[in-house]
């Protein structure tokens, strides 16, 4: 078949398409967990205005 031989390209970029995807979702679940801990954090330094 003619697009036989592209097919080892097809199977590169679909492998490097889904290795980038879950990349990006790793970095965003790392980067979201720092958000919340500054959030809790900031929450925290907050109430000790308050109380003080």
């Amino acid at each position: 078949m003619p697009g036989e031989s592209n097919l080892p390209f097809l199977f590169a970029v679909y492998t490097v398409s889904w290795l980038a995807f879950f990349a990006y979702a790793f970095f965003m679940s790392r980067r979201q967990r720092e958000l919340r801990r500054e959030i809790e954090e900031l929450r925290r330094q907050q109430a000790e205005k308050r109380g003080a």
